[in-house]
């Protein structure tokens, strides 16, 4: 059962944001995880358009602001499988990446 829908995407064809967002369905549907108890949450830009490609809860913050955003979010649902997808230059460094963090 593909419970993960993916939908169309905005990024380039060859774009390494497809096989990030391919690997990060396939772990949740083996962790058997239901979509309704995942939250996505994203900043701005192209690397953290990835909630908005997977049928599951989401969230779209402000440039830089996804961390406190999903922390918030686990405090009021700690049943709640939080991720996030940020570049890394928003979060840790100047390098261009895709960070998920598990909350």
């Amino acid at each position: 059962m593909d419970k993960f829908k993916t939908y169309e995407t905005a990024w380039c064809p060859g774009c390494g944001n497809f096989s990030i967002l391919n690997s990060l369905k396939t772990a949740l549907e083996e962790l058997d995880i239901e979509p309704n108890k995942v939250l996505m949450v994203g900043g701005i830009g192209q690397a953290a358009k990835t909630p908005q490609y997977l049928n599951t809860n989401s969230f779209c913050g402000l440039h830089g602001r996804a961390l406190p955003a999903a922390v918030a979010a686990k405090i009021a649902n700690e049943e709640l499988t939080v991720i996030v997808n940020s570049p890394e230059t928003v979060t840790l460094t100047a390098k261009e990446a895709i960070i998920f963090f598990t909350i």
